[in-house]
């Protein structure tokens, strides 16, 4: 990022564009620059936590076989705090339940998982009842928590929020 000062100084010249500044109108420059400057980090503090949580979305599902270890509940925690509302349970999976309703919608749901789950060749168990579906996701091949486990988890919430169910 730039230096508040050369910012300060390329916001002063984008004004002097505009209207020349005198020393009166120095404050005032000063004043919008503040603002200027509190909307930007802002925005930027908003991005910034955005591509935290989406940056789970954006990565793809990597072959079992090659992946090494499963997860400790260490270094599960990061990749907790991206994903809302799922538990770890038993240090190898992670499970979240979801509520539809009526049945058409839990299976609509449940369809989209299944897609999603082919997309990423990362399959989760689904529990499926009236109003429900249950997932529950683990790394077979390595007997508990990857990072596959917690991409599946954010997609598979983003596809909940862009289904009305």
């Amino acid at each position: 990022m730039l230096s508040y000062n050369l910012k300060k100084g390329l916001f002063r010249n984008c004004l002097r564009h505009l209207a020349p500044i005198t020393q009166k109108e120095d404050s005032l420059t000063n004043c919008y620059y503040s603002t200027y400057k509190r909307t930007l980090m802002k925005t930027y503090r908003k991005d910034a936590s955005m591509s935290e949580k989406n940056g789970l979305l954006e990565r793809k599902c990597q072959p079992c076989e090659g992946i090494g270890q499963s997860l400790s509940e260490a270094q599960c925690k990061p990749y907790l705090d991206q994903i809302e509302g799922w538990i770890v349970t038993d240090g190898k999976l992670i499970e979240k339940e979801y509520e539809s309703k009526n049945f058409v919608s839990t299976m609509a749901f449940a369809q989209k998982i299944a897609n999603l789950a082919e997309e990423e060749d990362h399959h989760p168990d689904l529990h499926l009842y009236y109003r429900k579906v249950h997932v529950v996701l683990t790394t077979h091949a390595l007997g508990g928590l990857s990072e596959n486990d917690f991409i599946l988890a954010a997609k598979i919430d983003q596809a909940r929020k862009n289904l009305s169910c």
